[in-house]
């Protein structure tokens, strides 16, 4: 019995140095994120868009369609903060990032977009302005408008028919991306019927 009881005595000692190792690391590592200001470094997350709504209205012949997002509910976003990405690769194996915002852009007494405002890898998918008797307006993404992105604000752009044509079931997903963030703040994945 003697044998047995001093093996569990010498055991004790082995689990309390454990232990009080454990706790002193915990102890440091706490004091060292106070103290250092670790936390800090962690980025905010991007605003909170609750809701949107989206739809893509196909016109005839060459025009292409046009895409429109509503801000229905959540954190309001300057234009200036944002970039549309736009992901056509279903329909046409294109994409294109729209930038710069807000753009000033405009030619026959309608607003558009200019070449600083589009980043793309040939030519872009995305309209720089109205064609004839067709309209669109890029609501919060142009400065003749009201550049934020609010609740009952939108956004819309044309997809043109000559570089990305538009089929019924094509699908394109259109990402608000929050630049000072880098986070995705809204996708819209929209699928087209006619």
């Amino acid at each position: 019995m003697r044998g047995l009881c001093s093996a569990r005595r010498g055991v004790a000692p082995v689990i309390s140095t454990i232990l009080m190792v454990a706790v002193a690391v915990i102890l440091s590592a706490t004091i060292a994120t106070f103290v250092l200001d670790v936390g800090e470094d962690v980025s905010d997350p991007g605003p909170n868009i609750g809701e949107t709504t989206g739809k893509i209205e196909v016109q005839d012949g060459y025009q292409g369609g046009i895409v429109r997002v509503t801000h229905v509910a959540g954190d309001s976003v300057p234009a200036e903060e944002l970039e549309i990405v736009v992901d056509a690769t279903d329909a046409c194996s294109e994409q294109a990032r729209i930038i710069n915002l807000p753009a000033s852009a405009s030619g026959f007494g309608n607003n558009g977009f200019s070449d600083s405002n589009l980043e793309t890898s040939g030519d872009s998918i995305i309209s720089k302005g109205q064609t004839f008797n067709q309209k669109w307006d890029p609501g919060v993404l142009h400065t003749a408008n009201a550049n934020t992105f609010e609740a009952g604000e939108y956004l819309e752009f044309r997809i043109r028919g000559t570089t990305c044509s538009l089929s019924s079931g094509d699908e394109i997903s259109v990402d608000l991306v929050h630049t000072p963030t880098n986070s995705i703040v809204v996708t819209q994945k929209l699928r087209v019927t006619n």
